[in-house]
């Protein structure tokens, strides 16, 4: 009995000794990252460092946090002001770090009255400074966009404007009046739609996703219908985030050689988001293809 016991003490030994070289090993491939990363310009002949480097989720849905941070790093002129549509409770979007950790103040809209009440209670508790965020239960449309952003103040100095809507994205920002400029423009793309035609679901104000098709497949614009609005807005798609969620658009003005501009090809990932079993682009793509869309 004590042999045996003495072979099952070794045995956990050796399982605990691979265990510690195995995290070992992990821990140098990712100073070997960070090095690599750090001194990434130097090695590359200056060019800019690709954004998908910097991911990371404090409070964004995805890499989308670190992303964020990159880009205002590399961009000018930083006034601390920010617009999120489709919230839901707050909780989990592209605002929150901005406005919880770093002071900014933000306009964030949902149009669902129960998530709303929910985002104004979770940022009365985390914001020391509760008039830095409003939190607006309104239905945006492309009718009523950017009144609504005049009316609340929001249509010049805006350093980021966040859509998510599930439906009409690509109609909300193809109506933004031009006066209204943000320098960087995170619009959620549908990665199920092929990224080398430039398709989007008609403009429809009542449009709801699961309603109109119950895969949920059916939403938004291809990545490549909004690199080609990008280009007639003046905005460069300079990356995505990692699991195929959303969409990167810097304002040329501001782009210079701090970013690589890429087209719908090179920026493109599958979606991959949650915890959800996801199909192949082209299995998603072959269950609607033969619902309504718009070539742009």
């Amino acid at each position: 009995m004590k042999l045996y016991n003495r072979f099952k003490d070794l045995f956990r030994l050796r399982k605990e000794l691979n265990a510690c070289k195995n995290q070992m090993e992990r821990n140098e491939a990712s100073v070997i990252k960070l090095f690599q990363s750090q001194n990434y310009e130097m090695i590359n002949k200056g060019k800019p460092i690709r954004l998908n480097n910097f991911e990371f989720k404090i409070y964004s849905q995805n890499g989308e946090d670190g992303i964020i941070l990159e880009i205002l790093k590399r961009v000018e002129n930083i006034q601390g002001r920010i617009v999120e549509i489709g919230i839901e409770d707050g909780t989990e979007c592209n605002s929150a770090n901005l406005l919880i950790n770093f002071g900014w103040k933000g306009l964030l809209i949902e149009g669902n009255k129960e998530y709303a009440k929910k985002a104004i209670s979770y940022y009365s508790e985390k914001l020391k400074i509760k008039e830095n965020v409003d939190v607006a239960c309104e239905f945006i449309s492309t009718k009523n966009l950017s009144e609504v952003l005049r009316k609340s103040n929001y249509h010049e100095d805006i350093d980021i404007l966040s859509i998510d809507v599930d439906g009409v994205d690509y109609w909300l920002w193809e109506s933004l009046d031009k006066q209204i400029r943000p320098k960087l423009l995170i619009i959620e793309y549908n990665a199920y739609l092929p990224f080398d035609k430039a398709i989007t679901v008609p403009n429809d104000e009542g449009f709801e996703r699961y309603k109109k098709h119950q895969s949920g497949y059916y939403f938004g614009a291809s990545l490549k219908a909004l690199e080609k609005l990008g280009k007639i807005k003046g905005y460069s798609l300079v990356g995505c985030d990692s699991r195929g969620v959303n969409a990167f658009f810097v304002a040329d003005e501001y782009v210079g050689n701090r970013f690589e501009v890429l087209t719908a090809l090179e920026a493109y990932f599958p979606l991959s988001s949650g915890t959800k079993i996801r199909p192949k682009p082209e299995e998603a793509y072959s269950i609607v293809k033969a619902m309504p869309f718009v070539e742009v």
